[in-house]
């Protein structure tokens, strides 16, 4: 008995926190920086690759660019990518649940939502239907929201999409050339 009790006092000294842990907040991914009524939070299924965290950053300055009167933030929809990307890259991200939260309690009055996903898919629909609605408009009521669907959300922006794609490699198509995507 004694030395279940000594083993166990022993384990909470040494799993316990230091006094000298660094303080700064970097690792913390949600920093509310009100400047207006309104936010805008892009909702990406995220990467751990560091290239496309060049994009994430470029993304979230066309946004601030064509709406300077937002605050505009930036969200992953993966749980895993969220552990992973900190692990691996040191940058911390936020679920849009977190951030929808933080906007209630920032006192925002408009908040748009927008999906940067690609296709409606399980990501996509729980972001919609429970982040948002479930878990943010109906506890906040007198919040104004607006949700951005996904790229292809419907058979008209498939359509719009191909062109575009196909008109991108019109040439390389016509000269016989093989394009994989």
């Amino acid at each position: 008995f004694m030395m279940a009790c000594f083993m166990l006092s022993m384990a909470s000294v040494v799993t316990s926190c230091s006094d000298d842990d660094d303080s700064s907040d970097d690792h913390q991914p949600v920093k509310i920086e009100k400047t207006t009524n309104t936010a805008l939070l892009l909702c990406s299924f995220g990467s751990t690759y560091e290239q496309p965290q060049a994009t994430y950053d470029a993304v979230v300055a066309d946004f601030k660019k064509a709406f300077p009167d937002v605050d505009v933030y930036l969200s992953f929809t993966s749980r895993t990518i969220l552990s992973r990307v900190y692990a691996q890259l040191g940058k911390a991200y936020a679920q849009p649940d977190v951030w929808l939260s933080a906007f209630a309690d920032a006192g925002y009055e408009k908040v748009y939502v927008q999906s940067l996903h690609i296709i409606p898919g399980e990501e996509y629909v729980s972001l919609i239907n429970t982040d948002v609605k479930k878990n943010f408009m109906i506890p906040n009521p007198t919040i104004k929201v607006a949700k951005g669907a996904c790229l292809l959300d419907s058979d008209k922006d498939i359509e719009a999409v191909a062109a575009i794609i196909y008109n991108y490699y019109k040439d390389r198509l016509n000269s016989g050339e093989v394009v994989a995507l």
